[in-house]
């Protein structure tokens, strides 16, 4: 575990998401919090991107077997609906926790508009409707837009409800993921079978 919590963060970053989430759980068992780095800093990041993009659908495969897991098992929704409601009401009570929401959001603000320039979107200057407009697409609100974050986590119910939502948005972008891989394409396939019936 030591080896793991000594790795700077871009590192950290690049562990699959089944290894961060081990590790995350063995530090729950000793009391301990989990390692969470933030968004960071896009420049030092860039290198890393094409491999974080190559294993999302196994990361999104991951976590969703996880969230089934959950959802199926009422005891585990229930505990999750305690540790969701824990964390909010830690960070309201904790001292600076509203500020620290504030930077890291203020951090992924700067970590998107500094992606969208890098990548060619300087649309977002001219357009920016239209970029709102494709962030929501791409995420549909999971609860109500009421300027509240987490108001949705209250009951079991509404846990269940933001949990299949995010689901549903998982699928989406595990679908998309799926297309983009060359191993996945249905005209890639039928390609090589061609070629291999020559």
């Amino acid at each position: 575990m030591e080896y793991y919590e000594a790795l700077p963060p871009v590192e950290f970053m690049m562990l699959p998401l089944a290894t961060r989430f081990a590790l995350g759980e063995a530090r729950g068992k000793a009391g301990l919090p989990p390692i969470m780095h933030g968004w960071g800093g896009y420049d030092e990041q860039r290198a890393h991107l094409p491999t974080l993009i190559e294993r999302a659908h196994d990361d999104f495969t991951f976590l969703k077997s996880k969230l089934v897991e959950t959802i199926t098992d009422r005891s585990k929704l229930e505990a999750w609906r305690e540790r969701v409601n824990k964390s909010i009401h830690e960070k309201q009570a904790q001292h600076g926790g509203e500020e620290r929401h504030v930077k890291d959001r203020e951090a992924m603000g700067r970590w998107v508009g500094e992606y969208f320039d890098d990548a060619g979107y300087m649309g977002w200057i001219y357009y920016p409707e239209l970029f709102k407009a494709m962030l929501m697409t791409a995420f549909p609100p999971m609860e109500e837009l009421d300027s509240k974050s987490g108001s949705g986590s209250e009951t079991l119910l509404e846990v269940e409800e933001m949990q299949l939502n995010f689901m549903r948005v998982m699928d989406h972008h595990l679908a998309s993921t799926l297309a983009k891989d060359p191993k996945h394409s249905i005209f890639a396939r039928a390609a090589a079978g061609r070629h291999g019936n020559m």
